[in-house]
């Protein structure tokens, strides 16, 4: 994916540090007492650092392609129409303001579905924000798509709130240990039943309150998670494809639109599964 040699932060105009990072996504298994102990406490979203990087569409639209689709979804040739004319697009993850994406002229605009966590609880945008966001200056449309990690719980989240005052060995057991580039984020055992319930499922899930609030799609930020499972779980590669899949229907159930963006682990795309369930 080119990236401009310059990209431009939307807060300020400022030019903004480039990140290179990696995705993750799965099914899955029986819940412990432990898990219960941070369930509890674990609505669900997900960020990263802030960032803006404008592009050119080559590379976002060979990941938005659409393959096959489940019936009750919309056909490919729909889907493909969606992002067919996006020429430009923008990423930022903090310090967002609603206006000030309104006002840039970029086609589609990566963003967190929150701007804003104050003492430990998320705010996240109105539906109203999001349609504001969703018209250009020229009153075309562009679109906005909700950044979502699969892979890793973070820190900052709501979820989080009391695992802040448990030790590692109390937190639940599909939460390992801390990533040591990212400080604050924390690899999970994504085949988890309970992960899997923050991520989507109900109506206080990540991926529900995105799909309620209007966003047009979500960014699947750790899929690549899987790799670092390999050796703790032989099924960690399709434990994360099942992952996908599942996540994919339920949401095209919601939305027959909407867009699942894989960041990484595009060597899951070989996967007729895979290419099925992200767009």
């Amino acid at each position: 994916m080119p990236v401009s040699p310059n990209p431009r932060s939307l807060l300020d105009g400022r030019s903004c540090t480039t990140l290179t990072r990696s995705c993750g996504l799965r099914d899955e298994v029986p819940v412990t007492a432990a898990d219960k102990s941070l369930v509890s406490f674990m609505p669900r979203d997900a960020i990263r650092s802030s960032l803006l990087r404008i592009v050119t569409c080559a590379g976002l639209i060979a990941a938005l392609s659409v393959f096959a689709c489940p019936a009750w979804a919309e056909s490919p040739t729909v889907r493909r129409s969606i992002v067919r004319d996006i020429k430009t697009w923008a990423i930022q993850y903090r310090r967002i303001n609603v206006f000030e994406v309104a006002a840039s002229p970029y086609d589609l605009v990566v963003i967190d579905y929150r701007p804003d966590v104050l003492y430990g609880t998320e705010f996240p945008f109105s539906r109203e924000d999001v349609k504001l966001m969703q018209r250009k200056p020229d009153g075309s449309r562009r679109l906005v798509i909700a950044y979502l990690s699969v892979g890793e719980a973070e820190d900052y989240r709501e979820y989080w709130k009391r695992a802040r005052t448990m030790t590692p060995s109390e937190r639940p057991s599909w939460v390992s240990t801390e990533n040591p580039r990212w400080r604050g984020n924390f690899p999970v055992r994504y085949w988890h039943g309970e992960w899997r319930s923050i991520l989507f499922g109900s109506a206080g899930a990540y991926l529900d309150r995105i799909i309620a609030a209007g966003f047009d799609g979500v960014y699947l930020d750790r899929v690549d998670v899987y790799q670092e499972f390999a050796a703790e779980n032989p099924k960690a590669e399709s434990d994360m494809v099942i992952l996908l899949s599942k996540m994919s229907d339920y949401a095209h159930r919601l939305n027959p639109r909407f867009l699942m963006v894989l960041q990484n682990a595009e060597e899951l795309t070989t996967q007729t599964v895979v290419r099925r369930a992200i767009d």
